[in-house]
């Protein structure tokens, strides 16, 4: 019988194992650079929502992205690709 993470964790069971995934978690927050949205980015983001038709919360990604001069992305979400500058990765 397989237990799901979630099951696990409500159950109070391995919670040295939540623990080390939280730590390694603490450890890649440590690591990162949040980039603030702009009022600026909220507005360029409608017209990539219609431009390239992408969810408004990717295309809020997109327009910090430009704004920043960034041009790559590391994301699962292929809706990405729709944008000729982003290389998506993998």
């Amino acid at each position: 019988m397989h237990i799901g993470l979630s099951k696990v964790f409500e159950k109070g069971i391995a919670e040295n194992v939540i623990k080390a995934r939280l730590a390694g978690l603490n450890k890649i927050a440590e690591k990162l650079n949040v980039i603030p949205s702009t009022l600026r980015d909220f507005e360029e983001s409608k017209k990539i929502v219609m431009e390239y038709k992408l969810l408004p919360n990717d295309a809020l990604i997109v327009a910090v992205m430009s704004r920043e001069g960034i041009r790559e992305l590391l994301t699962l979400d292929s809706d990405f690709r729709r944008i000729p500058w982003i290389q998506v990765i993998p």
